[in-house]
């Protein structure tokens, strides 16, 4: 629970979670979330549950000091279904689906293939298309990494498909990469 000992002069970098309940705003917002932020080693991906200030007043405080800011709206627990059934539509309900080291490669494959051909081909709608898949497997492992802490979720598909969706991110590249 968030205390005044955390808006300024406290640095604890193994702090993982932030439960706030106690309204805040300008720059105490900034200084007490930003405790979280701190460099240690296994700290993968701090979360922060809030129980007073809104998404919106979080975002406008952040953007006093931060341009880029973004904060995700309110959270559905049913958002691991919704985008995991975009993601099997697309790529991931196929042969390889079953075992994860060998979905992999054949998505990574395809899908980086198929982003060649759309940016060589000047396809629009295509690459519209490969960019929104690649948005909802970061969407999916950001959703999974927050909800799985607060919802025992007892699906073992939600959790083969977060594993995937994990190292999914970090092969998906536009750059060229």
């Amino acid at each position: 629970i968030v205390a005044n000992k955390f808006q300024t002069g406290f640095d604890e970098p193994r702090l993982m979670a932030m439960y706030v309940d106690k309204k805040l705003s300008g720059v105490a917002t900034v200084q007490t979330l930003s405790r979280l932020n701190r460099i240690y080693p296994g700290k993968t991906a701090p979360m922060v549950v809030d129980f007073r200030n809104t998404p919106a007043s979080i975002e406008k405080d952040f953007k006093l000091y931060y341009s880029d800011a973004h904060v995700d709206g309110d959270v559905d627990p049913n958002a691991l279904y919704t985008i995991g059934e975009r993601l099997d539509d697309a790529f991931l309900n196929d042969d390889g689906g079953e075992a994860i080291a060998k979905a992999l490669s054949p998505i990574k494959n395809r899908w980086s293939g198929q982003w060649r051909q759309a940016r060589l081909a000047k396809d629009k709608a295509q690459k519209e298309a490969l960019e929104g898949f690649r948005a909802d497997v970061l969407s999916y492992r950001n959703a999974w990494q927050f909800l799985s802490q607060i919802v025992d979720y007892q699906d073992p598909e939600l959790h083969r498909r977060a594993i995937l969706a994990t190292l999914l991110g970090r092969n998906l590249h536009t750059d060229g990469n």
